[in-house]
C-alpha cells in the first residue's frame, strides 16, 4: 500500500504542470524522430497507451525495460500496423520486432527495431514544380539491460541507434540530407501482490525517461538541428480480479515531452520581435 500511496502522489504532482502550461499561447515544438513515441503494441494502445500498470511482457522496451526481468525466461513479439492507409493512399506502415532473454531470473537482456516507412512523398517547390518524388523512412534499433534490485523492484538502461530519412537533394535553397542520432533510456518499475478485497491482486508502477540524446540534423546547416522527443512516463496500475479466466485492472500513465518550447516574444507595432526590430534599425543607420 506504501508504494501505491507514492505513485499517486507523484502522479498528482506531474498533473498540475500541464495545466499551469495551457495558460500561454501553444507554439510548434522543434522534434524529430517523432515515430519513436508511437506504441508498436496493439493490445497497450487499446487501452490508450497506459502501458506501465500493465503484465510485463516482450513489448515493455517501448515505454519502460525495467519490467523485462518480470516477464519470464524469454519472449519475443511481431508486430505490423498499416499506418494511416484510408489518408495515406495505404503506403504507409510500421513494423516492429522484439524479444528479450533472462537470466538467473535476476537479469534481461532485450532487443527491439522499429521501422516507419511513409511510402511516397512529392518534393515542390514555390511555384508547385516537382522536384522529386522521395520515399522517407525511420528506423531505431535498441539494445536493453535491467537487472532486479530484490523481489519487487528492479532498473534498466536501453541504448539506441536512430535513423531518420525524410529528404534528400536540396530544396528551398538547402541541401536535405539523412539523420542519425544515439539516444538511450533510464527506468525503474516495480510490482508485487496484495491481499485487499478477494486476495491475489496486483499492484504495480513505473518511471521512465525515454529517447534522452543527440539532435537530428537533416540540412547542412549546422545551426538548425531538432530535438529527439524526450518524455517523462509515469504510470502504475492495480489488478482487482485476477483469475484464471478473468482479470480486471486499472491502470494509468502520464507523459511529459521533455523539449524546450520556442519563446514567445512580445511584438512591435510591425509585428516583429523587438530584438529584431532594433537589429533592423541599427543596420539603416549604419
Amino acid at each position: 500500500m506504501k508504494h501505491l500511496n507514492l505513485f499517486l502522489l507523484l502522479a498528482g504532482m506531474l498533473a498540475v504542470r500541464p495545466l499551469m502550461a495551457q495558460k500561454s499561447a501553444a507554439q510548434p515544438l522543434n522534434i524529430g524522430g517523432s515515430f519513436l513515441l508511437i506504441n508498436p503494441d496493439a493490445r497497450s494502445s487499446a487501452t490508450g497507451n497506459a502501458v506501465t500498470g500493465l503484465e510485463p511482457d516482450a513489448n515493455a522496451m517501448f515505454a519502460n525495460a525495467a519490467k523485462l526481468p518480470f516477464a519470464g525466461e524469454w519472449g519475443a513479439s511481431v508486430s505490423y500496423s498499416p499506418w494511416m492507409w484510408d489518408m495515406l493512399d495505404k503506403k504507409t506502415h510500421m513494423a516492429y520486432l522484439s524479444g528479450f532473454k533472462t537470466w538467473g531470473g535476476q537479469q534481461s537482456l532485450g532487443a527491439a527495431v522499429k521501422y516507419f516507412n511513409y511510402g511516397e512523398v512529392t518534393f515542390r517547390d514555390d511555384n508547385g514544380t516537382v522536384l522529386q518524388q522521395y520515399k522517407p523512412r525511420e528506423y531505431a534499433v535498441d539494445l536493453a539491460y535491467g537487472r532486479k534490485l530484490g523481489n519487487q523492484f528492479a532498473l534498466a538502461v536501453t541504448a539506441r541507434y536512430i535513423r531518420s530519412e525524410l529528404g534528400n537533394g536540396t530544396y528551398n535553397g538547402q541541401l536535405q540530407k539523412p539523420a542519425s542520432a544515439i539516444a538511450g533510456d533510464i527506468s525503474i518499475y516495480s510490482q508485487g501482490y496484495a491481499d485487499h478485497i478477494d486476495g491475489n491482486n496486483r499492484w504495480a508502477w513505473g518511471l521512465s525517461f525515454t529517447n534522452i540524446g543527440s539532435k537530428l540534423s537533416y540540412t547542412d546547416d549546422s545551426q538548425k538541428k531538432t530535438f529527439l522527443p524526450m518524455n517523462l512516463r509515469l504510470g502504475g496500475g492495480y489488478t482487482f480480479v485476477r483469475t484464471e479466466d478473468h482479470k480486471f485492472t486499472v491502470a494509468v500513465d502520464i507523459n511529459k515531452l521533455l523539449v524546450p518550447t520556442p519563446p514567445i516574444y512580445k511584438l512591435d507595432p510591425d509585428g516583429n520581435p523587438p530584438m529584431r526590430s532594433r537589429r533592423a534599425k541599427t543596420r539603416t543607420v549604419v
